[in-house]
This record gives structure tokens, sequence and C-alpha cells, in this order.
């Protein structure tokens, strides 16, 4: 997979008939969205950047010629019931997913995938500088069901950290809750990739068991679109579907 430039965080909530409403999945006999991340933004937006909502801009001070690590926080949102618990062990397997897929890691799944110069870690350093295994544990029914706003309690500043967080992910198994390209999230807590926690890792849910969920919404928080976004047209592969070129035109999403 490619990215668009690195234009860091993320922007504001879409309304929410502005998510792609893709077919309901079960999990544990439960319907699920795949992606609930909103639609990519339409309409007004920064003026004279190159972080564009409607195209990819190329340019050589973009060249992947050096590696870009970014420190990631996971918050832990577990119900009082127990639902919910992903330990350090599953958070450092997801880490290695994410490098292996951002990496196109020979013999792994991201194999076939493009090195795109990111890679991630967990952190090391809390926000005060004290030792941390870079995994926040927390139980509360209200935040383990996607409400509360508790990233306003638990992020860590966004401009340092990617903040994840794993709970029901609000019946999606992960979305981000909007794209860089607009930006009026940059640098405020609700800056974020939420994740349904038994599809982070390596987990027993298949066929959502490999990890590649926090891969798909990691990409979304990085700028990129599905894609089928927008359907086929003639536009270009710089400005229609996912704004880039190594991947196929797609008129609706394709599964199985």
């Amino acid at each position: 997979m490619s990215l668009l430039p690195v234009a860091v965080l993320l922007a504001a909530p879409l309304p929410l008939q502005q998510v792609q409403q893709e077919p309901d999945i079960l999990v544990h006999g439960t319907p699920f969205l795949r992606c609930g991340s909103p639609a990519a933004p339409v309409g007004a937006f920064r003026p004279a950047s190159d972080c564009a909502s409607g195209s990819t801009t190329i340019s050589s001070e973009y060249d992947p010629n050096f590696v870009y690590t970014i420190d990631v926080v996971v918050h832990v949102i577990m119900s009082t019931g127990g639902a919910g618990n992903v330990t350090v062990a599953d958070a450092q397997r997801q880490i290695e997913i994410l490098n292996e897929d951002f990496g196109a890691l020979p013999g792994t799944n991201g194999a076939p995938g493009f090195d795109t110069g990111i890679r991630f870690r967990l952190a090391t350093e809390d926000p005060v500088g004290n030792p941390t295994s870079g995994v926040t544990m927390h139980t509360n029914d209200t935040w383990f069901s996607d409400g509360g706003s508790y990233w306003n309690s638990l992020n860590w500043d966004p401009n340092r950290y990617l903040n994840i967080y794993t709970n029901s992910a609000g019946g999606a198994l992960g979305y981000v809750p909007g794209f860089p390209q607009s930006g009026s999230l940059h640098g405020t807590p609700a800056d974020r990739v939420v994740c349904f926690w038994d599809s982070f890792g390596d987990t027993s849910n298949v066929p959502f068991h490999l990890g590649r969920t926090a891969t798909h919404e990691v990409g979304h928080y990085l700028g990129l679109y599905h894609t089928f976004q927008g359907g086929c047209d003639s536009a270009g592969c710089y400005s229609d579907g996912d704004l880039i070129c190594d991947t196929n035109d797609e008129s609706s999403p394709n599964f199985g």
C-alpha cells in the first residue's frame, strides 16, 4: 500500500449520514460495519496546500528517503464484565503487523505492498517522561460502548503520539473520526484511531484476526481514502479513488 504525504492529524467529524455504509458483517453474531470512518470530505479546504482533499501532490520532497517513526499509545478500554481485554502482548503484536504492512516486509502478509518509509513503535515514555509500556488500561462501560468522550480524559498529546483506542468501536471493526486533509482536529484530543478490541492484533475472531483492521484505519489516519471513493471515473488516478496511482480503480467495495 502507498500513502499520501504525512499530513499529520485528522479532520472534523462529519455527519453520520456521510459515513460510508458498507454491508453489515456478523461478529460474534452481532451486525458490524467493516469501517465506520466518514466519507472523504467535500467542500472547502485549506487553500494553497499540498495536503489537498481532491488530489495528491507529487513532489520529490515527499520521496521516502528516510524512515519516519511514529510513537503509539494504545488505550485499552474494557467493560466491567471483562469484555475488551487486550493485553500488552496483543498491542506489541499489532505494532509488528503495522510495520509488516507499512514496510512490505518479506515473508509477511504485507509483502505484496509498498514500503512507505513509515514505521510504528509503542511509546517508551509517557507525556511527562515516565517509562511506559505504551499501553494504558481502563474499565468503564460507557467508554467501552464508545461513548462519553473518553478521548478527552485519556489522550496523550496527539502532536507527539498516535492514540489508538480499543473498545466496541461503535459497532464497526474500526474508524477514524475524520481525515487529515481538512485539518480541524489537528492536535486536539479527538484525534484518534478506534479499533474493535477483538480485531486488534492476532485474535481468534476469524476472518478479522490478522490485525489488518488497524492497518486499514491507520491508513485513513494518514490520509488514504477507500479505493472505491467516488467510484470509477476518468479524472485521473491522483484525483479519484484513493488518490494514489498504484491502486486499481474500484467502483465499489470488494469483499471476500
